[in-house]
């Protein structure tokens, strides 16, 4: 299983205070931050708001995108050198769950 989902993977990067995830939008899949660092965010009031830091190893979307639900955050990155995700899309995601039911159970 593992094996399968590393060859859906594909490497983002992502420059200094580069949006990763708009909040009030579908999440476009699930990032694993392997270099660098994110910043978490709400837009209040048409302010930012930064909620957290996350840094390598940290895992963003994993919640969001097995659901048709908007995004209550966002994402961007936040150190200079850029951040580097792999990047699960939604769409593989679809295609890996019509075929394998132990997603469904763990969502």
């Amino acid at each position: 299983m593992v094996e399968e989902l590393s060859y859906f993977l594909e490497v983002k990067i992502f420059e200094i205070n580069q949006v990763i995830l708009e909040p009030a939008m579908p999440c476009p899949g699930i990032y694993f931050v392997f270099k660098g660092a994110v910043v978490i965010f709400l837009n209040h009031d048409g302010t930012e708001v930064e909620l957290d830091w996350l840094g390598r190893g940290s895992v963003i979307g994993q919640h969001s995108c097995f659901s048709d639900d908007e995004l209550l955050f966002g994402a961007r990155s936040s150190v200079i050198g850029g951040t580097a995700c792999l990047v699960l899309d939604r769409e593989c995601l679809d295609c890996i769950r019509s075929r394998r039911n132990i997603f469904d159970s763990i969502a």
